[in-house]
């Protein structure tokens, strides 16, 4: 009860007299408890698991952001042109979709009632979910004063031989040469750059915490790994940041008569190249009626497209705060934005089959 207790407020003394200890000595008492060893060791885990849940939902709000900011409306049409049903469509690309349905029963003399069933499905704006990453990205960009030297210290970053399987302390350790919990602090560390909040998190005393974190972190070992993992991290922010780029760049450069051939017919989009299909916003519209027993009397299909909105792709590139995705990269290649974004992170599921280029 006192560990339940404490770690929902992480007041010591209260977290005693909740547990139905005395509350006169209640200031001592939770001292001692928290000094044995048995519950720091339960509070850690109990944080460390409670910690693992938000890194979690933090991970998933990434892909679903991704996944919207990133899709391919060419990926919404069969081959042969006809629009997907949702069955047919991956995770990947349902997560970038917005779908409503609405119901109209009406009645008339001699007919009875009839039901109309409105179902709309449409792919939420990629420029908004493109700012949100440009507002998760900016910070992490801007602390990376050069890019060239972020390559130069990823590539220069090698990982450690292996070593023996225990240590001199008979410690099993991993291909680092790590223990268990040394190799739980260094990836932690890497993440927040927190050192007792990761001395926590891997299971060492709470009390002490900032003192075993300076330990590890002066340990060669622990150093390299979290050097390692820390410019791995980067080099996929830098990834990120490149398709972010790509994507805003196709909205903001984009040129209309390329939609259309020189007969002025539209084109398929399943004929549009990647660069041409990225901007677009399709919505489709299935709209049904049923008549006395639920007979289909009629169906209705809509497909409406339009292109995002130009002039706010625009304004996020000019702000201030994002001078960052105004630099020049030579590694960013518009043929190959799906291989960036599946190297950032993996998809809501499995990635959709690449794309025919037109």
């Amino acid at each position: 009860v006192f560990v339940n207790q404490y770690l929902s407020h992480g007041n010591g003394a209260r977290a005693v007299r909740e547990a139905g200890y005395s509350p006169k000595s209640a200031n001592s008492r939770a001292a001692q408890l928290l000094a044995e060893p048995r519950i720091q060791e339960l509070i850690g885990q109990e944080e460390s698991r409670a910690l693992g849940a938000a890194e979690l939902s933090h991970d998933q709000w990434l892909r679903q952001t991704s996944a919207i900011a990133f899709h391919d409306p060419r990926s919404f049409f069969r081959k042969d042109g006809g629009r997907k049903e949702l069955s047919e469509m991956s995770a990947y690309e349902r997560a970038a979709l917005s779908i409503s349905q609405r119901d109209e029963v009406s009645y008339q003399p001699g007919v009875g009632l009839t039901l109309t069933r409105r179902m709309r499905m449409k792919p939420l704006n990629k420029v908004t979910a493109l700012d949100s990453l440009c507002r998760y990205l900016g910070p992490i960009v801007r602390q990376t004063s050069s890019r060239q030297r972020l390559h130069d210290f990823v590539t220069a970053l090698h990982r450690g031989q292996n070593g023996p399987t225990r240590n001199g302390k008979g410690q099993r350790v991993d291909d680092d040469g790590l223990t268990h919990r040394e190799a739980v602090f260094a990836q932690q560390y890497a993440r927040h750059r927190n050192g007792a909040r990761a001395a926590r998190q891997a299971g060492y005393s709470r009390v002490g915490a900032n003192s075993r974190a300076a330990q590890l972190m002066a340990n060669p070992r622990v150093s390299a790994v979290i050097q390692r993992r820390q410019g791995e991290a980067l080099s996929r922010v830098e990834l990120l940041a490149g398709a972010v780029v790509l994507e805003l760049q196709r909205i903001a450069l984009l040129d209309g008569i390329e939609y259309y051939d020189y007969h002025g017919d539209r084109r398929p989009v399943r004929d549009l190249s990647i660069d041409m299909a990225a901007p677009l916003l399709l919505t489709f519209t299935e709209t049904h009626r049923y008549g006395p027993g639920g007979r289909l009397i009629g169906c209705t299909l809509c497909q409406a497209w339009t292109v995002m909105d130009k002039s706010r792709a625009l304004e996020i590139i000019l702000k201030p705060k994002n001078a960052w995705l105004l630099d020049d990269d030579p590694k960013r290649d518009k043929g190959h934005l799906d291989e960036l974004l599946y190297a950032v992170l993996n998809p809501v599921e499995s990635p959709p089959a690449a794309t025919a280029a037109a």
